[in-house]
């Protein structure tokens, strides 16, 4: 008799080395064990054991080979270990996402920092952005996101570099001040569903569900653009909170109204304690926000715009 497979909250809370036997032993859907393994990966790495990390990181690319944000963290690891010429190789071959990735400019960028090569991820970005930059009429909407991070990136990067100011520099900040016009107001929550919750409420509400998302790593996505795109456009105060399909359903219930209705919803969210919410963005070396166990900068940090 097999094993059950485990259900998104108890994967993020084990550790390295219970991943690894989950994984293992068959009881990670085939979908998730890429993130399964990068998670352990990144737990080993905390724990000081960068070479036992990699070889997760390995087995984490091989699961899941397109996902780019599992390969810029494998190059993190290899620069980690003091393979710097590897950590080099492997990042750039991941530089053609930085035209096709809205998430690639910013994971791109931060392992190329890592390596001690800001100006190298200067050079990337600029290239790049440039060449977007001739897309013309070609860009649709997918593109426009590449365009806007790899400005966007380029544009903190340089001030970082203290590199000074340029057309480019220009540009990225218009970008920046239109996303003014939907800044939220001050001390704003955001909901969110964590793994588990968005998982129930696809099962439960599917309407609702589609609009918040294809899948859990499309939503916390969405909500880390929402949040980056406020706070670029001056929004102080901001946080997150975690939802409940059961809790949202008995409101609905005590309400009188559709769980499925956005003004339901949005009372729902209203009700929720204020001390469930936790503040965004948190540390960069900090827990990430939903609750998937990996650093803040390895996880919904390089998903911003995307």
């Amino acid at each position: 008799m097999s094993s059950p497979q485990l259900d998104a909250d108890e994967i993020d809370h084990l550790t390295d080395a219970e991943l690894v036997a989950a994984v293992d032993g068959g009881r990670i859907a085939a979908d998730e064990i890429g993130y399964a393994l990068a998670l352990a990966a990144e737990k080993r790495a905390d724990g000081g054991d960068v070479e036992g990390a990699l070889l997760l990181a390995d087995r984490a690319v091989a699961a899941d080979p397109d996902a780019g944000w599992i390969r810029a963290g494998r190059a993190g690891l290899l620069a980690k270990a003091g393979r710097s010429d590897d950590a080099l190789a492997a990042v750039t071959e991941l530089r053609p996402r930085l035209l096709t990735d809205a998430l690639a400019p910013s994971y791109v960028r931060e392992t190329l920092q890592e390596l001690g090569r800001g100006e190298d991820a200067e050079r990337w970005l600029t290239e790049a952005l440039t060449e977007a930059l001739s897309w013309g009429e070609d860009i649709d909407e997918e593109r426009a996101g590449v365009a806007y991070q790899l400005a966007v990136q380029r544009h903190e990067l340089r001030h970082e570099l203290d590199l000074g100011h340029d057309e480019l520099d220009d540009m990225a900040e218009e970008l920046i001040s239109a996303a003014e016009a939907e800044a939220a107001p001050d001390g704003s929550v955001v909901m969110f569903w964590p793994r588990e919750e968005f998982e129930a409420l696809r099962a439960k509400l599917p309407a609702v569900a589609e609009s918040e998302g294809s899948s859990w790593d499309e939503h916390r996505a969405g909500i880390e653009v929402t949040l980056s795109d406020w706070a670029a456009g001056g929004t102080t105060g901001l946080a997150v909170v975690a939802g409940s399909v059961e809790e949202l359903i008995a409101h609905a219930a005590t309400t009188g109204g559709s769980p499925d209705d956005d003004e339901t919803i949005d009372d729902y969210v209203g009700s929720l304690d204020p001390d469930r919410a936790v503040e965004w963005p948190p540390p960069r070396n900090g827990p990430c926000w939903c609750g998937s166990g990996l650093k803040y900068k390895k996880c919904c940090l390089p998903r911003s715009r995307s």
